[in-house]
């Protein structure tokens, strides 16, 4: 099936990140104006305060925005990947640069954490997600409403890119899930 090609057979990383704002369309995210394979070509959001510090609502409200059902079928035409890919591609970064006194069990077992929270169910739930949600790649525009910068486009869950705006502070991580849990109900 199409959705399970090799990964040296998906189209560039551009490709995919139009994709993922062709589908935005402007909500949640700047509009795409024009892209080849290597480049694309936004609409400019000025002023725009850049890593804005969000609250939780916002955050559920920004992630709600940008998560999107998607053919898979189309997801895989357009080069957009499945999370599990995507784990697994920082899985691999990881585990070549991780501190001698992290295991690769415990890296195992976060992403096998990861890949269950991301949610491998039927497929009618896949949604578009931005596959790397923290607050440097967002955008506060004038009007007050936000808009994602530099995805790393995947089909999972909305969970992944709460999950990674969590984290970006692990100091207050609990809090942030806990606080966001309640917005998304």
């Amino acid at each position: 099936p199409p959705w399970l090609r090799h990964p040296a057979d998906m189209v560039s990383t551009a490709e995919a990140e139009a994709a993922a704002f062709k589908l935005w369309d402007g909500v949640g995210a700047p509009r795409l104006l024009e892209h080849d394979t290597q480049a694309l070509l936004l609409e400019y959001i000025t002023p725009a305060e850049h890593s804005p510090n969000m609250s939780a609502e916002e955050v559920a409200t920004l992630v709600t925005q940008i998560s999107r059902p998607v053919d898979i079928n189309a997801a895989a035409s357009l080069g957009i990947p499945f999370i599990y890919d995507e784990l697994w591609k920082r899985y691999s970064r990881a585990n070549a640069n991780r501190h001698k006194e992290i295991s690769s069990t415990l890296l195992m077992s976060a992403i096998s954490l990861a890949n269950y929270i991301t949610g491998f169910r039927a497929l009618q739930t896949w949604r578009l997600v931005h596959g790397d949600f923290k607050e440097k790649n967002v955008l506060r525009r004038p009007d007050g409403t936000f808009a994602v910068i530099d995805p790393s486009p995947a089909l999972g869950s909305k969970l992944y890119d709460v999950a990674l705006w969590a984290i970006d502070k692990p100091e207050t991580m609990l809090d942030r899930c806990a606080e966001v849990a309640d917005h998304l109900k």
